[in-house]
């Protein structure tokens, strides 16, 4: 028997059927059109990341670490490993009995610098691993050296007035040099770490202020001066993490795919810029705002770097501040006119109180008063 066909004679005629049929085709033509269209983003993206790989000179993480140090400006103050005081007796018998703070001597601290000094400088790893991004037990040691080069000599041992004051200045300007040497060049964490450490010297700093000859206001400035500005350290370890999320099994299933594509622009839309330029506040607006629902991978790996950016900043000016404190108290020793550079205001008062340091955009609370 012929099957029934209907009326027409052919199934095709049905309008169910012919219905069916056009939305079939209309979702294979929306699917092709979606997948060409994640597919263009794909390659988008890989052409962002090949351009930001032109821009910073390198072609992976660990070439961009080693080109980071050696393109470090000469005049900062020299990276060396953290070896030099990874078997450093004295340090560890003390965290090991109490790890809430050490006490060195003066002699004890010239020599750990010493020590420091002669040890080798400081290379990229050969393979950058995120794992790195913990903090390392070092830290730990580093954190109790810079507080015990912020505590006066008196707490090491007795000493006359005159002599403290020198064992004082002498003491910081060692925690100055030991905390940019052994800190700074490497992620994220490390940096926030430098940045933490750079409080803590800055504020020692301050305190020192009045007390300083003009031969110690000019080494002090000098110290100041070899520091690298938090911002910039901040930026090199963004570059850094940013650089890693181009490499490894990640890439296989996250920057290769074209599923993953959106969410992969939305990270580079947002860590690119803000890697060149963490201190831009409309960057930063955007780097915190909400992020897309399909964004699943982009919400573990961009961290959220408002407060640490918070802090970078307010070091920044900390550090403006305090070493434009110390080369006006020097001029002023000297009997010369001491003119401002740029963004940096001497504020005279006419009620009798010390003229003060204002860096430009700053809030008040920053300001430094300078010695009468």
């Amino acid at each position: 028997m012929t099957p029934t066909r209907g009326e027409g004679g052919s199934i095709f005629r049905r309008p169910w059927v012919r219905n069916s049929l056009a939305v079939l085709t209309l979702m294979v033509l929306l699917l092709f059109c979606g997948w060409i269209y994640l597919d263009a983003v794909r390659v988008s993206n890989l052409q962002k990341m090949d351009e930001y790989r032109q821009l910073l000179g390198a072609d992976t993480t660990a070439e961009l670490w080693a080109k980071s140090i050696e393109e470090r400006d000469p005049a900062l103050f020299q990276l060396h490993g953290l070896n030099s005081i990874s078997d450093l007796s004295l340090i560890h018998d003390q965290i090991n009995d109490d790890q809430s703070s050490i006490s060195l001597s003066d002699d004890q601290l010239r020599e750990l610098l010493t020590l420091v000094r002669q040890s080798p400088v400081a290379k990229a790893p050969e393979h950058v691993d995120l794992a790195l991004a913990n903090p390392l037990p070092s830290m730990l040691e580093i954190r109790l050296l810079i507080e015990a080069c912020c505590r006066s000599g008196d707490d090491t041992r007795n000493m006359a007035i005159a002599d403290k004051l020198d064992s004082d200045q002498e003491r910081w300007l060692i925690g100055v040099e030991l905390a940019e040497s052994l800190v700074s060049g490497g992620l994220m964490i490390h940096e926030m770490i430098r940045t933490a450490l750079l409080m803590l010297l800055l504020e020692r700093g301050t305190e020192l202020l009045g007390t300083l000859d003009l031969a110690s206001l000019d080494r002090a400035d000098s110290a100041l001066a070899r520091i690298e500005l938090p911002w910039q350290g901040m930026a090199r370890a963004l570059q850094i993490e940013t650089m890693w999320q181009f490499e490894g099994d990640f890439m296989e299933y996250w920057g290769a795919t074209w599923y993953l594509s959106l969410d992969f622009q939305c990270f580079l839309d947002r860590q690119i810029p803000i890697s060149l330029d963490p201190t831009d506040p409309a960057l930063q607006k955007k780097y915190i705002e909400d992020l897309p629902f399909y964004t699943y991978i982009t919400k573990i790996f961009v961290p959220n770097i408002a407060n640490c950016m918070d802090s970078v900043r307010s070091v920044d000016v900390q550090l403006r501040a305090l070493r434009s404190a110390f080369a006006a108290t020097a001029a002023r020793i000297r009997g010369v006119e001491w003119q401002p550079p740029d963004g940096v205001e001497l504020i005279e008062t006419s009620d009798g109180s010390p003229p003060r340091i204002h860096i430009t955009g700053a809030p008040v609370e920053t300001d430094i008063y300078l010695p009468r």
